[in-house]
């Protein structure tokens, strides 16, 4: 799992989510959607041999890149060099988010398939 979330309180006790969030399988090559129930938004071609492209020397890197236009945030999902478009979310001022990564899986942890995980905003 990988994503960016926001959560905020809607003052009855109940906590509600924004964001994005995508579910990676790595046998299948299923990307999913965690947080919007858009359900499945894509998935990496070839995903037997996709993997294998990629050494120590030259990671694979996963990372989201968001284009935040007036209170629009339009998320782009880079896997590799793939890339694939997810919902785009409202903004408001003053919103936090947070960048969550997980992982499981009974071969391994499949963390070790990517670059070690950074954290770095770009202002422009």
């Amino acid at each position: 799992m990988f994503g960016h979330v926001s959560q905020e309180s809607n003052g009855g006790g109940k906590i509600s989510s924004h964001g994005f969030a995508i579910r990676l399988d790595l046998a299948t090559g299923e990307i999913w959607d965690q947080l919007n129930e858009s359900g499945l938004i894509g998935m990496v071609e070839e995903p037997e041999t996709f993997y294998s492209r990629f050494t120590d020397e030259e990671p694979m890197l996963l990372s989201w890149e968001v284009e935040h236009l007036g209170t629009a945030l339009i998320p782009g999902l880079h896997i590799g060099d793939e890339e694939w478009l997810y919902p785009a979310l409202t903004c408001p001022e003053g919103m936090v988010m947070d960048t969550l990564a997980s992982a499981a899986g009974d071969k391994g942890s499949p963390m070790t398939a990517f670059f070690r995980p950074d954290i770095w905003r770009e202002v422009l």
